[in-house]
C-alpha cells in the first residue's frame, strides 16, 4: 500500500526501529477514563446510574470488574465512541482522522489483560461506527475466565472486516463461536519477519558461540505469568540437565525486553540458578530480525515465550514450549497443533526434569521432525504472505473479502502428548 501512511500507537519503553521508515508516524497512546471514576477528570453516565442495578446483578454473576460496566451493554448504556480519554477528547475524536484500523498480531484479546481488552473493544467498535475497515492479523483469542469478557470479545470481533488467527485450536474455535464475520487461520505475523543471520552470527561470536553449537532458552516471569516464578528451579534443573546431556551451552534469548516482565531479568535469574553454562543475550540494540536470526542458528530451543518458539520453528529449528496457566497453556497447545507435533508443548506442573530433558533432547535429535518443520515453515510463510496480499490489504482498502475455509483442529495434531512421570 504505497499510498498509505501508517500511524502506530506509541507506548512507554517501546523499543523498535520502525520509526526509521518514512511513512510510519508515531501516534500518542490511548487510555480510557474509567466510566465510574468520579475523580481525576472522570465522568459518570446518567445511563449507568439508571441501569446500575441491572448491570450490577450481571456483573456479580459474571465476575466483571466495575470498569466493565459501560461496555457490557454498548449503545444502550454508553456508546464506546463517547467514552472520554486521556489526556482529552473522546474515542470518536481519537479515531476520527484515520481511514482504517489495523490490529497487529499478539495475545491481547483475553481477560488476562481485561482493561486492555475493554480499551481495544472501544477502539474497534468506534471505527466500526464510523464505517471504517477493521483488520486483525495473527491473533490469539482467549482464554476467558468471565462471560463478560467473552461477550465483549464477540461484540468486538463481529464488527471486524477480517480476523486472522495464529493457531488452529482455541483461537479458531473462539472465532467460530463468537460469530466473527470473516475469520481464517493465517499463522503468526512473525512468518513475515526478515532474518539477519550475519548480525546474529556476530553477536554469537562475541560470546564464543557458533551456529549449531548452543541451544536457546527463554524464561518469562511477570504479572501475567506469575505461575512461572514457582517453576524457576524446575526450569533451571531442566536446563542444567540439557547442558549435561547435549554437551552444549545454553543461551537465553529474550523477546520481551522492557519492564518487570523482561526476559533478560528472568534470564539472569536462570543463570544464577544453573551456573556459567548459561549465557544471556542482553545487547541493548536487539531487533526482531536479529533475535530471529539467533534462533535460526541454535541447535534447538526450549522456553516459555510464544514468539521465542515461533522464531525457531519458522526456520526449521525444533522448539519445545514449556508453560503453566491457561494463558500460556493455550499458546503451547497452539504451537503443537500448528506445527503438527504434540511433543512441542510441555506443561510445567508436576514436570520431572530428568524425563523432560530426555524428551526435549529426543525432539532436537529427531531428523524427520526437522525435515517436517522445514517443509511446514515454507508452507506457513507462503500462506501468510498470500493471506496478507489477498485478504489483509484488500480489507484495509475497504474491499469485502471472503475468507477460505480453515483447517479444523481435529486435522492438525498428529501425535498424542506423551505422558511423563511426575
Amino acid at each position: 500500500m504505497p499510498e498509505a501512511t501508517l500511524h502506530v500507537v506509541d507506548r512507554p519503553r517501546l523499543r523498535t526501529n520502525i520509526w526509521d521508515y518514512e511513512r510510519v508516524k508515531k501516534y500518542p497512546p490511548y487510555q480510557l477514563l474509567e466510566p465510574l471514576q468520579l475523580d481525576g477528570g472522570g465522568w459518570l453516565s446518567k445511563a449507568v446510574i439508571k441501569n446500575v442495578g441491572r448491570v450490577g446483578r450481571h456483573v456479580i454473576r459474571s465476575g466483571t470488574a466495575k470498569r466493565g460496566f459501560a461496555l457490557e451493554f454498548p449503545n444502550r448504556i454508553v456508546p464506546p465512541a463517547t467514552l472520554r480519554m486521556k489526556p482529552a477528547g473522546t474515542v470518536a475524536d481519537y479515531c476520527g482522522p484515520f481511514d482504517a484500523l489495523f490490529v497487529a498480531g499478539g495475545g491481547m484479546i483475553t481477560d488476562t489483560f481485561s482493561w486492555g481488552l475493554i480499551q481495544r473493544s472501544a477502539l474497534v467498535r468506534t471505527f466500526a461506527a464510523q464505517g471504517k475497515p477493521i483488520v486483525f492479523t495473527g491473533q490469539q483469542i482467549g482464554p476467558f475466565e468471565s462471560r463478560h469478557s467473552r461477550h465483549l470479545t464477540a461484540k468486538t470481533l463481529r464488527v471486524a472486516t477480517y480476523v486472522g488467527v495464529r493457531e488452529p485450536t482455541a483461537s479458531l474455535d473462539y472465532a467460530r463461536t463468537l460469530g466473527a464475520r470473516r475469520y481464517e487461520l493465517m499463522g503468526d505475523d512473525s512468518c513475515g519477519f526478515s532474518v539477519d543471520l550475519k548480525d546474529a552470527a556476530q553477536r554469537l561470536k562475541k560470546r564464543g558461540l557458533e551456529a549449531g553449537q548452543f541451544f536457546a532458552v527463554n524464561v518469562r516471569v511477570g504479572d501475567y505469568a506469575a505461575e512461572h516464578a514457582t517453576h524457576l528451579n524446575r526450569i533451571a534443573e531442566l536446563v542444567g540437565m540439557l547442558t549435561e546431556r547435549t554437551g552444549l551451552p545454553a543461551l537465553v534469548v529474550p523477546v520481551a525486553l522492557g519492564g518487570q516482565k523482561s526476559d533478560i531479568i528472568s534470564g539472569y535469574s536462570l543463570r544464577k540458578a544453573v551456573g556459567d553454562h548459561v549465557l544471556v543475550l542482553d545487547d541493548e540494540d536487539l531487533t526482531a530480525k536479529t533475535v530471529k536470526g539467533v534462533m535460526g542458528l541454535a541447535h534447538g530451543a526450549v522456553g516459555v515465550s510464544y514468539h521465542f518458539c515461533t522464531f525457531a520453528l519458522t526456520q526449521g529449528i525444533p522448539a519445545v514450549c514449556i508453560h503453566d496457566g491457561a494463558y500460556y497453556g493455550q499458546k503451547g497447545d497452539g504451537i503443537a497443533a500448528f506445527w503438527g507435533d504434540s511433543r512441542l508443548s510441555l506443561p510445567l506442573p508436576g514436570l520431572d526434569a530428568s524425563a523432560a530433558s530426555e524428551l526435549v533432547d529426543s525432539v532436537w535429535k529427531d531428523a524427520s521432525l526437522r525435515v517436517a518443520l522445514s517443509k511446514r515453515s515454507r508452507e506457513a510463510e507462503i500462506h501468510w504472505k498470500q493471506v496478507y496480499a489477498n485478504r489483509v490489504v484488500p480489507a484495509l482498502q475497504g474491499i469485502d473479502v471472503a475468507a477460505t475455509p480453515s483447517v479444523a483442529r481435529d486435522e492438525v495434531v498428529s501425535k498424542p502428548r506423551p505422558t511423563l512421570p511426575s
